[in-house]
């Protein structure tokens, strides 16, 4: 029998507001609310990827033998009546680009020959795409001379090197159909693989990339039902869906706003804004070109031990009553436990501008408090999606192969042809077809043929 503490851990699901604090964070939100319905959840979420974004690499906590980084990756998942999640996954990109725009437009930032700052990801659209920004500039051959006088000589490749960034997606189920795609083969291997901030080497065709202190944050948002029919049953127990937190909001609190009731961008709240993220980014960078690391205080090791513990209390009661979904939810808690630190750093940035202190750079036991209340929270989301909403019964199996048979086809097919493809017997074919059908998936329309006759086309759903 679940203990109250257990039953209430579950059920709670109020987002932390007051892990955020006065001085960036709830102005920012409040200012942002007068200008969208989207849910306050999302917009704390939006706030806190934008402030991370400029800090990027420049900060580490030192924990053993790794340096924990404040590079995250978090998904926004909107029920069906939920709107704007595209709008507060803009903002990052709105204020990212802003951001970039004041700091490289200061001669005091960048350093004569130096690469301009950056804080946004390009929208490439494939792993080479991502590696040729994040790499390290190599050795460029070319050839002098003529006939036998010809050498080759090597020289320094001259490029731009962004390995610090964040990738926004407002529609994240078309991120996820593209790191699916034979050509971005590894993808999903590589943001794996610099979620922990380590060096990444990567050798192609005798080419060798080099990505170094690589800091890749993914935001994105999509909606349960999209997002749900992207994953695979594999995925909930790799370490691909264990690397996000998820704010999954089913229904909006908010009342929807219409044209005349959004207000307008304000000039001076949008000059601050960018001028708090400036002042942020300096001092992430005077502590990186000091080679001063974050420290844990006292307190801060403290509260981290304690929330620790009490989460691996909670794991091992529930596992005498669902081993296996107890041990399943011990590896999402575990990635969810090094992003306490993560957040912890972020407020702890934030606590240094606001307070003038320019001394020894340490987290305090209040922001680790505010950002274990944080991934609490997470903790929270992902055990009731998992639960309740990543779940693959016999249908869902079902519609995941005539979805991937309708989109190799370039979404849409004859219905014969999809029938015969899948081999079903006809009871169970039209069974699941009309289930999609009736679940707005795909719908299925009459189309004429060369011969003059009619038959029946399956086609995608544009909604996805």
């Amino acid at each position: 029998m679940k203990s109250v503490i257990d039953a209430l851990r579950i059920e709670s699901g109020a987002f932390p507001t007051h892990a955020f604090d006065d001085k960036l964070f709830r102005p920012f939100v409040e200012y942002l609310s007068r200008q969208t319905d989207a849910p306050e959840e999302f917009l704390y979420c939006a706030a806190l990827m934008t402030v991370q974004a400029a800090i990027g690499n420049r900060v580490y906590c030192q924990t053993g033998r790794q340096q924990v980084k404040t590079n995250l990756y978090l998904l926004l998942l909107a029920g069906s009546t939920v709107s704007r999640k595209s709008t507060a996954v803009s903002i990052v990109k709105h204020y990212g680009r802003e951001l970039e725009t004041a700091v490289n437009a200061g001669d005091d930032f960048i350093p004569a020959g130096a690469c301009p700052v950056g804080f946004l990801m390009p929208d490439s659209g494939s792993l080479e795409g991502l590696i040729e920004t994040m790499r390290e500039p190599g050795v460029v051959k070319r050839f002098e001379g003529k006939g036998k006088d010809k050498i080759e000589v090597e020289e320094p490749e001259q490029k731009d090197v962004l390995n610090s960034g964040t990738a926004v997606y407002s529609e994240f189920a078309g991120f996820v159909d593209m790191i699916q795609r034979e050509y971005n083969k590894g993808y999903e291997s590589f943001i794996l693989d610099v979620y922990d901030g380590q060096d990444h080497k990567r050798t192609l065709k005798r080419e060798q990339s080099y990505i170094k202190n690589p800091c890749l944050s993914i935001f994105g948002a999509s909606t349960m039902t999209q997002f749900r029919q992207r994953i695979r049953e594999d995925d909930k127990h790799t370490g691909y869906l264990q690397r996000f937190m998820f704010c999954h909001v089913p229904e909006s609190s908010r009342k929807r706003a219409s044209l005349v009731e959004i207000g307008e961008p304000d000039r001076e709240m949008e000059a601050w804004i960018v001028e708090a993220l400036k002042s942020v980014y300096l001092a992430a960078k005077q502590l990186h070109d000091g080679e001063h690391p974050f420290h844990l205080s006292d307190d801060a090791r403290a509260v981290y031990q304690a929330a620790f513990d009490d989460d691996q209390q909670y794991i091992k009661r529930l596992g005498k009553g669902n081993a296996e979904f107890a041990g399943m939810l011990d590896g999402y808690f575990g990635r969810l436990d090094v992003m306490k630190i993560k957040v912890a750093l972020i407020f702890g940035v934030v606590e240094r501008v606001f307070s003038g202190d320019d001394g020894f750079p340490s987290v305090s036991g209040a922001a680790m408090q505010r950002a274990v209340d944080l991934i609490g929270y997470f903790q929270r989301s992902t055990e009731r999606l998992l639960r309740d909403e990543f779940k693959f019964g016999k249908f869902d199996r079902q519609a995941k192969q005539i979805i991937d048979k309708l989109r190799a086809s370039g979404g849409s097919i004859r219905r014969r042809d999809l029938q015969n493809g899948l081999r079903w017997n006809s009871r169970e074919f039209n069974e699941v077809l009309q289930s999609g059908i009736d679940s707005g998936l795909w719908n299925a329309a009459d189309e004429k043929e060369q011969s003059g006759q009619t038959s029946k086309r399956v086609q995608l759903c544009e909604t996805r």
